[in-house]
């Protein structure tokens, strides 16, 4: 996951141009990696005990 995160700029950096190009298809395509990419990761150190951890009903 860390190493995903680390490339995130980069991978986004490549998508982002295309998200001006003169074909529809192409600024369609560019917005399938860039949407996910230009919002900030959630932490790696983020409390996720609440998933795991039994309610009582």
């Amino acid at each position: 996951m860390l190493a995903f995160r680390n490339l995130r700029p980069a991978i986004y950096s490549a998508a982002q141009p295309l998200l001006d190009h003169g074909n529809a298809k192409v600024r369609e395509a560019a917005l399938v990696p860039a949407i996910p990419l230009a919002e900030p990761p959630l932490s790696l150190h983020t409390e996720t005990s609440w998933l795991t951890t039994p309610v009582a009903c």
